[in-house]
């Protein structure tokens, strides 16, 4: 006999009893996913929804998306191939930086270095030396005469001067400062941070997906970046009572799509991790105080405010009309909760199905092994 799902919405995941998915729902997820054949012949993979790979999910909506959100989660998680590789790359740009300049010091910060990178997220990485001006024209020079990158671009004139190149062998990109401490320092409050809210990294992965399909992830175009989207969920939780060790992120996610798609003041009130910060500007885009230096905002400029309150509006009003409790009777649940909201681009997917998807590897890492008796197979 099927469990009657419970007249609220439980906040703790032990609130309510997940039961196995009705028939007809899995049979309306089979009929409408692409269908590839395993090694078992008759396992089905989703591929729309690849995230999904329990044998079953709850039938209380709520309870599924939390279920969700932690396959998502997992799903975007790195291999060792890919962290290696990664690793990889950051070792042969630190080679050529200390032929250049042997006494430079090499630091990797942001989502690489805290862990909270997607498939397609790019390197940061800082040098410091003793330089009158930013030597960005030299690096870049020496970047191609050691054949790494297949694509280069020096930003002279941003806030933050950067080098910003693509790898040959596992097309990802990197951006390489100079002399900017900020970095390295803020990724210590991130470690921290992530110890401590064990609902945090979950929910900046499914965000910082949300904004990168979306076009609003990158600050130099008015979105804001993988640090500003740790804030805003830091803060959010800060602010979230929560009593319970294992609480329904499903819950915690419709909750941040409401208060900032619905009710935040973004042209009088900035956002804070530790105190009520007023928006100086007054002007209708989103302000991130920097924790390190509250002086800094650390969004920049994001002009695209308008267009990321909207997106997170429409996310709102779009999980909720498939977690409300009071459902019409004719209601035909979604193969997917979170893939109303949320796709995995093709170049995510072959990043994450693909360990070594990038031609020529083997020969281009011939040297730079990324561990001992490493090859192709």
């Amino acid at each position: 006999m099927d469990t009657q799902a419970p007249d609220f919405i439980p906040l703790s995941v032990d609130d309510g009893l997940p039961a196995k998915r009705s028939k007809q729902k899995e049979k309306a997820r089979r009929k409408h996913s692409k269908t590839s054949t395993g090694r078992d012949k008759n396992e089905v993979k989703i591929v729309e929804f690849p995230w999904m790979e329990r044998s079953s999910y709850s039938k209380i909506p709520i309870l599924e998306l939390h279920q969700e959100i932690l396959d998502f989660w997992k799903y975007m998680q790195p291999t060792k191939e890919e962290a290696a590789l990664r690793q990889n790359f950051v070792d042969r740009v630190e080679q050529v930086v200390h032929e250049l300049w042997p006494r430079a010091e090499v630091k990797v910060f942001g989502s690489f270095h805290t862990d909270l990178y997607l498939p397609t997220s790019d390197i940061d990485m800082v040098i410091f030396g003793d330089w009158p001006v930013a030597p960005l024209q030299t690096l870049e020079r020496s970047l191609k005469k050691a054949n790494i990158p297949d694509k280069t671009e020096v930003i002279a004139h941003a806030r933050v001067p950067i080098v910003k190149f693509r790898d040959k062998v596992s097309n990802i990109w990197m951006d390489v400062s100079f002399n900017l401490p900020s970095g390295p320092e803020d990724s210590v409050n991130v470690k921290r941070w992530k110890k401590e809210h064990k609902s945090l990294e979950p929910l900046v992965i499914v965000l910082k997906q949300f904004l990168l399909q979306r076009g609003l992830n990158e600050p130099f175009t008015g979105g804001i970046g993988s640090y500003a989207v740790f804030l805003l969920v830091m803060s959010f939780l800060q602010r979230r009572s929560i009593t319970c060790s294992s609480p329904n992120l499903g819950v915690l996610l419709i909750e941040f799509f409401e208060l900032y798609g619905l009710h935040f003041n973004y042209s009088n009130v900035g956002i804070s991790t530790s105190r009520i910060w007023r928006n100086k500007s007054q002007r209708d885009i989103i302000c991130i105080e920097n924790p390190r230096d509250p002086s800094q905002d650390v969004t920049g400029n994001a002009f695209q405010t308008t267009a990321i309150r909207e997106a997170f509006r429409n996310a709102y009003y779009i999980l909720t009309s498939n977690v409300h409790e009071y459902l019409p009777g004719d209601y035909q649940p979604p193969h997917s909760i979170l893939g109303q909201i949320i796709q995995i681009d093709p170049d995510t997917e072959s990043y994450v199905q693909t360990p070594n998807p990038w031609i020529g590897l083997q020969e281009a890492l011939v040297g730079h092994p990324p561990w001992p008796g490493w090859q192709i197979s």
